[in-house]
Parts: structure tokens; C-alpha cells; sequence
């Protein structure tokens, strides 16, 4: 399968999942269950990437063996135009998206 219908394909399946709504003070966004416990084609093919190709390669780069356990989730961000407030002790600025 060409990468693209593949990507195309896979976002369908994660769009056919539920997803709660998360808040909080800062952003809010929609996050799927722990994809481990999703049973999709596609979904199952990324998990497989995930522990075998990056599992391998983190090792690899880091010289940590690791367990091989991912947990990974799917969240959907909607733009609001809203504006953001950054803001630290040392310096603090605000940051309006398209205007």
C-alpha cells in the first residue's frame, strides 16, 4: 500500500474510535483508550512499528534495553482561535494564532 492511502486509512480507523474529552486550564483536546486495547488492521500495524522499529532503534541510540511495552494514544486538537497565555516567573508574553 502507497504511504499516503496508508496514513489515509489509518486516520479513518483512529477517527472510528471513541474519544473522551480532556481539559484543563490550558488546552483542551479529545484522546482516544490506550490503542493496546484497539483490535484494527491498521492501529495493530503502527503498534507493531512502534515496538519493533522505534523500540530497536531507542535502544540502539541509547544503549537501554527496554521492555517493549508502548502506550500510545490518539488525540484530536481543534483550533478555537482562542488566544494562548505563556507565562513563566522570568518572562511572560501572549501568543494570538491567525490574526
Amino acid at each position: 500500500m502507497h504511504d499516503t492511502e496508508y496514513l489515509k486509512d489509518l486516520k479513518e480507523e483512529l477517527l472510528d474510535l471513541e474519544f473522551v474529552k480532556k481539559k484543563n486550564d490550558l488546552y483542551q483536546f479529545h484522546q482516544s483508550c490506550d490503542l493496546s486495547v484497539v483490535n484494527k488492521p491498521l492501529i495493530n500495524s503502527l503498534k507493531q512499528f512502534l515496538v519493533e522499529e522505534c523500540c530497536a532503534w531507542l535502544e540502539m541510540a541509547t544503549n537501554i534495553k527496554l521492555n517493549k511495552k508502548v502506550s500510545v494514544t490518539c488525540s484530536s486538537y481543534n483550533y478555537s482561535g482562542k488566544c494562548i497565555i505563556f507565562y513563566s516567573s522570568i518572562v511572560s508574553f501572549e501568543f494570538e494564532s491567525g490574526k
